[in-house]
């Protein structure tokens, strides 16, 4: 009968093989930052794209966009100068004005939604490597 206090050579006997035992040191870094790259891709995309973008055209619905916003804008600022009560009529002209605006800009995103910008980001960072 054996008894419990039996080496572990005795249970196997076989060589033992460790997966990073021949890496090199650049090899198990790189290996890290693959991992971390990875991990956080969708913050260093974000990152990438508010840095590089002064690189990236913008396209004809980012102008329009743009511009709405800027238009909108005003007209908020214009609208809230005035009194509902003093100028009704004026009031709700500019509030019409923003209505449409909004609508605008709707229809621009809806038509952005097809457009990967993401694409822009991945080609100038392929093209940096």
């Amino acid at each position: 009968m054996e008894t419990m206090n039996d080496t572990s050579d005795e249970l196997y006997t076989d060589n033992v093989f460790q997966i990073n035992q021949k890496l090199s040191n650049f090899s198990l870094l790189s290996s890290f930052l693959v991992i971390i790259i990875i991990r956080y891709w969708s913050f260093i995309l974000t990152f990438l794209k508010n840095k590089l973008s002064i690189f990236i055209p913008m396209s004809k619905e980012e102008v329009l966009l743009k511009e709405n916003n800027e238009e909108v804008q005003s007209l908020i600022s214009e609208r809230n100068k005035l009194l509902i009560k003093d100028d009704f009529s004026q009031y709700m002209k500019i509030e019409r004005k923003i209505v449409k605006l909004e609508l605008k800009k709707k229809e621009i995103l809806e038509k952005m939604n097809g457009i990967s910008n993401n694409s822009y980001v991945v080609n100038i960072c392929l093209l940096i490597e």
